[in-house]
Formats: C-alpha cells, structure tokens, sequence
C-alpha cells in the first residue's frame, strides 16, 4: 500500500504524539511528590550536600547491581533546583522516551526509505505504543526509573550518530562517551559497548579497519577501563540468588528468558507469553541469519545492523535479567518494569520486516505466493497493535492505584512526628522502616524539600480547612463499634475533593474534650469490605471510598470526649471534617451515639 507524502507526514505525526499525549496526560495526573522506596537513598545526598560533606565516591557507590552515578547527578542537580520535586524526575523520563521515539523515528527514515512507507508508519505506531504503553506504570511514576531509559537513549542516539555523515573518529568519540554513561547508570547499560561496535564497523572495509585501529584499540582499552571501575569493590546485592540457578535448571532459565520477551503481549498469561517470547526470539534469529547471508550487499547489511544491534540489547538485557534473577521464581520475568527492555525486540523486527521482505521481493525470492504473504505483513503488525493495547485499560487502572497508594503514603509521612505508629503500615510501600523515614524526612523537611511539609501539631484546627463546603469533601463517619478486648472500631467513607470514585488520602480520627480543640489521634486504613449503608449506588460502585481505624481505649483521654473524622489532602495539607461524630460511654460502647 501506497501513501502520498503528505498523507504520510500527517499519519507520521499522528502516530507519534497521540500514544506520547495519552502518557503525558496520565503522568500529570497520577504523579505524587513524595520520595518512594529507592528514592529515599538520595535523600542522603541532600544532607551531606547541605552539610559539606558530599563526595563523588558517594554517588558512585553500588546500589544492588547498578553503579548509577550520572542519574545520581542528575537526581542531586535537579533536586537542588526543584527542592527535590520528585516530579520533574518524571518528567525526565517522559522527554527521555520522547527523545528514544524521535531516534527510532529518525532511524526508520534513514533505513527504510519511502517505498515502505505506510509500513513505516504502522512500525512507528507500534513502537510508540509500546515506548509509551500506561503498562510500565511502575516506569512513569517512580523517578528511580531514570537509570531504565538513560542507556536505552544512550544507544538509540548512538544509532543515529553511527549513521550520521560526521567523521570516523567523531563518532566512535560520541558513542564511547554515550556508552560511559550508558554504562554508570543502569547495569545493562554496558551492553552498548558490544553492540555499537559492529554498527560503527560495519560500513569500513578491511583497508579502512587496519587504518581505523588506533580507535578500535581505544575502544576496547576504554571498554575494559568501564568494566574495572565497574566492577571494583562490587558485591553481590544481599538477597539477591545465585547467578548458578540458572546453570542449574536451564529449563527454568529457558522459560524465564522467553517470558520477558514476550511480556509486552503476555502479560498475566504466563504460557501465552512464553510463546510470545519463543516467536520473537526466532524471528529475530531468522532476521539474524538472513543479515549473514546477505552481508556481501552493504547497503543491505547497513540498513540491518542498527536494528539488529537494538534487538541483541533486549536479547543480552534478558539473559542478564535471567541469569540475576531466575531463582526467584519464573513468574518475576514477567516484572512490568522490564518491558522498558524488551519491547525494543519487537520495535527491531517491526522494521527490520519490512526490508528483509522488500529486499526479498525485489530479488524475485518470494514467488507469487510469498508475496501474497509479505504483503500481509501490516496485518501482523495490526494483531501485535491489538495484543498489546488490550492492556492499556489495565495500565491505567495500576496507575490510578498507585496514584492513590502514594497520596496515602505521604499523608502518613506527613504525620510521622504527630502520630505514633503513622507510618508503621506504610513501610511496605516506603521501603524504609519508620525511624529511617522520621530523621531523613525531618531532614528534608527542615530544607524545604518536602510539600507540604511536616505536621507539626496534632490540633486539627492548624489545618482545617474552614468553610469548606459539601463538593469540596463528601464523606461520613459511619459507625463506631466494640472490637476485641479493649479495642474500637470506626468505620465510614470519604472521598478526595471534586472526584466522584477517589477516595481521601486519609481519615484522620480525632478526641475532644469539653472546651478542648481537635486533637489527631489515628490515622484510618481502606477498608474495601466494607458497605456503609448510607451510600448512594454510585459510591457502593466505588469501594475504596471505605475506610476504617482500629484503636484501643488508652489511645484516647478518659472521660467523656467526641470523636469526629476529618478527611486529609496530602497535595494540600489540609483536612475537612466529615460528617457524624461519637462519644464512646463510660464503660466500653454502651451509650456510644451519633451527633
């Protein structure tokens, strides 16, 4: 199928933005700025900055495989300018995707020619699709994820460079720097260092090469130098299984190595994405062997070698993920954050099909029937289109929950010095046990670095947000109840201001004494079992509106007091009363009622 020029630049355009918008709308969206999990370590650089302390050894030091130095600068620079607004860190990753997209883009120009050229668009829109899938969740919204896209940038730009008219020594400079930072910032990163080379080799002939080898011996002695820095003082990351399971039971490896591979298309059937694996692996490997048959046409074999150098750095990627991570069990290959990795195998064959099918049809190798069958090759590229975008709804659903899972984490935090046991249910999600988070997030606190910052008071009325009217807030406290022993249970809904099935990041319990302000006490968990009965249908729908808090008597003053909820905005710092409150009797519940 044929596309004039200008139908194509419209359909190219289109294919370009529309999956990148999507993403970007999603990333403004859901995105939390609070430091998660991995982030908290760079905390640590902050103080020591502040404190004149702060020295390269530290950002190079191992973080489990990775010797992430360049994303640690780049983390220390732009917290310094944004007071650590984890969101830029996002943002850095999306115009990082962005840039992989245009070199790829720029890439398929330069190799694909115009007589492919509605194939080219169809493997553009998948490869953005892909670059760009809500899937990766885990990608967009946690800023650590710089070290996945930094070496991938790092090679596509190469590429580009690679196939660029600047000059043999210009390039091997650029990719031999590109490839430094490759390298010190993700632990797959230094495969750019073996697949780059046969890309900048391939065009010189023997002659050239002899004449070339004072840069082909500064690559190697450059290669070597990454690798002994690299690996100097290196241990083996504590928990992490031995790299001889795989030796072991290479069945397992097997299977791992091809579910990675076919992640992107199998995600949550694992035997489907087994064999998704299987097809693209020997897909490649056709392409591969189609490269050593035609590699005396060096025009040919040019157009290949980019493409086939991007698919062996997802190939390379997988045997490293699975010789590092295989004893954990065959189920972890299918990690969404891996798909930062292998999608870029099926980006490879999507447009290394079209010329390998061009060239065979130009050489008359296909017969009648053989191209009958390449040209439905844009139907494949449709079916791969449809297989991965069934899982958007479902990328976007996991970014809406963690979303929600981060707002109630840093509403925790915030109340880490206010309420005893704040942050002891959030650990999981933090990565850092509570006095870790209490000495560093006062550290940060006192910097500015965190908004709002920390609650200094647990009196409701420092940050109560008075007048606030029933669209700005909705909820109830529903119910107060014996639990065991000694212990309370409070129940009801909540949900977070001008959203119809989002709930409040959390409720906040709070005692008052005759005459005495607003004191918080406890901070609620979800509750999604439970069905208060004053709900409308609509937020029966919705049942992470429900909320609960479990306490025991001691936790609140003796004597009569009011118990009210108040929902709590994390982005805000400020909270609203819900409606109801209680008063627990004398002896246990009896007399408890509802004002």
């Amino acid at each position: 199928m044929r596309l004039s020029p200008k139908l194509a630049g419209v359909l190219t355009v289109c294919a370009a933005a529309l999956p990148a918008c999507f993403l970007g709308t999603l990333i403004f969206k859901y995105g939390v700025d609070v430091p998660f999990q991995e982030q908290w370590p760079v905390a640590l650089y902050f103080e020591k900055y502040f404190q004149g302390t702060l020295a390269l050894s530290d950002l190079f030091q191992q973080q489990n495989e990775f010797r992430q130095f360049f994303p640690n600068l780049l983390f220390l620079a732009l917290g310094l300018l944004t007071r650590w607004n984890t969101r830029y860190e996002m943002l850095v990753i999306f115009l990082l995707a962005c840039l992989i997209s245009f070199n790829i883009y720029q890439l398929g120009a330069l190799t694909l020619g115009d007589e492919s050229r509605f194939q080219r668009v169809l493997a553009l829109l998948l490869t953005n699709i892909l670059i760009f899938s809500p899937l990766q969740y885990d990608t967009w919204l946690y800023g650590i994820q710089v070290v996945y896209l930094v070496p991938v940038a790092c090679l596509t730009t190469c590429l580009l460079a690679a196939y660029s008219g600047l000059g043999d020594r210009t390039k091997f400079l650029i990719c031999m720097c590109l490839s430094t930072v490759s390298t010190f910032s993700s632990a797959n990163g230094i495969l750019c260092w073996v697949v780059l080379l046969p890309v900048l080799v391939q065009p010189l002939t023997r002659v050239a090469l002899f004449e070339k080898r004072r840069m082909l011996a500064a690559w190697v002695a450059a290669f070597l130098l990454n690798c002994a820095l690299y690996l100097y003082d290196y241990h083996k990351p504590t928990g992490h299984p031995s790299l001889l399971v795989s030796i072991q039971h290479p069945l397992r490896a097997a299977l791992y190595f091809f579910s990675y591979l076919g992640t992107p298309f199998g995600w949550g059937k694992l035997k489907f994405g087994i064999l998704a694996g299987f097809i693209l692996a020997n897909c490649f490997a056709l392409a591969c062997a189609y490269w050593w048959t035609r590699r005396n046409d060096r025009v040919l074999a040019r157009r290949m070698t980019g493409w086939l150098a991007l698919g062996t750095f997802a190939l390379l990627t997988g045997v490293m993920i699975t010789l590092s991570r295989v004893g954990f069990g065959i189920l972890q290959s299918s990690d969404l954050r891996y798909i930062a990795f292998s999608l870029y195998l099926t980006a490879a064959l999507v447009h290394l099909a079209p010329i390998v099918l061009g060239d065979l049809e130009k050489k008359g190798r296909l017969g009648k029937s053989g191209v009958r069958a390449a040209r439905l090759a844009p139907v494949a590229l449709v079916l791969l289109l449809f297989l991965h975008l069934r899982f958007d709804p479902l990328g976007v659903h996991l970014m809406k929950r963690v979303w929600q899972d981060r707002e109630r984490a840093k509403a925790c935090l915030l109340f880490i010095n206010v309420v005893p046991g704040a942050c002891t249910s959030e650990t999981d999600v933090m990565w850092q046990d509570a006095d870790f988070l209490k000495r560093h997030a006062g550290a940060l606190d006192a910097q500015g670095f965190l908004r709002p910052g920390l609650v200094k008071s647990g009196w409701l009325e420092e940050i109560e947000t008075r007048g606030a009217t029933d669209s700005e807030m909705r909820g109830v406290f529903e119910s107060l109840a014996a639990g065991d022993g000694d212990a309370y249970v409070a129940t009801g809904w909540a949900r977070r201001a001008g959203a119809t099935d989002a709930p409040a990041d959390v409720v906040l319990l709070a005692y008052q004494q005759a005459g005495g302000a607003s004191t918080v006490f406890k901070l609620s968990e979800p509750c999604p079992e439970h069905r208060p009965p004053t709900l409308t249908a609509e937020e029966v729908d919705c049942p992470d509106l429900h909320w609960r808090a479990i306490f025991s008597a001691g936790e609140i003053p003796s004597g009569a007091v009011e118990l009210t909820a108040w929902a709590f905005d994390a982005e805000t710092g400020r909270a609203v009363r819900l409606g109801g409150s209680h008063t627990p009797g004398k002896s246990g519940l009896e007399g408890a009622g509802v004002k």
